[in-house]
Parts: C-alpha cells; structure tokens; sequence
C-alpha cells in the first residue's frame, strides 16, 4: 500500500474510532473514543494510556 493511500486509510480510521484527537503544546496526543467504542471501553473496564 503506498504512502498516500495508507494515510487515507489511516485517516478512516481515526475518524471511526475517534470523536477528537486532542495535542498538546507538550506533545501529548489524547483520543475521545466515538461512542461504540466508549461503551466498549467502559464495559471491560480498561482504560488504554492516552484514551479519555
């Protein structure tokens, strides 16, 4: 897959799983999960590091 189709897909992606993708003036990249995935998260009770 070529670097402009994978950044695409990438793209998708991010945008299915997440509502925002928050970064800091640190640096620090925080996600909001979209909800499917938040009651998923929730449910298990697992907090992946960097996933509010």
């Amino acid at each position: 897959m070529g670097s402009a189709s994978w950044a695409g897909t990438r793209r998708l992606f991010d945008q299915a799983f997440f509502t925002r993708i928050l970064i800091g003036d640190d640096g620090e990249i925080v996600g909001e999960l979209n909800e499917p995935f938040e009651i998923v998260r929730d449910a298990a009770e697992v907090v992946p590091l960097n996933v509010v």
